[in-house]
């Protein structure tokens, strides 16, 4: 029982503190050196060392979370939230985790 709450709160704690990091900080910070000018470049860089970050995964699971990578910080300079690249990871990793358990 404690090692599922554990997966839980990892999955949801884990997502808030990335999408933090990555989207929130690196990427606006990218944006800023680059004078917003070419919000690609900030979006496909911190979507690399976002994938990179992840180097336990296989290289075609590594280009899976580069491209659900890219939709989501996309979504975050669309919206300029951190709302949907937080809850959508969230809802994916807790059904990964209920199809596990149960």
């Amino acid at each position: 029982m404690i090692f599922n709450s554990a997966i839980t709160i990892n999955s949801f704690f884990g997502r808030i503190l990335e999408d933090v990091l990555f989207r929130a900080f690196l990427q606006s910070r990218m944006d800023s050196i680059l004078k917003h000018n070419y919000p690609w470049i900030s979006i496909v860089v911190t979507e690399a060392m976002f994938a990179l970050f992840h180097f336990q995964y296989s290289p075609f699971e590594l280009l899976y979370i580069f491209a659900v990578g890219i939709f989501l910080s996309l979504m975050r300079w669309k919206t300029g939230s951190l709302w949907f690249p937080i809850v959508y990871p969230v809802a994916d990793n807790l059904y990964a985790v209920v199809t596990i358990v149960l």
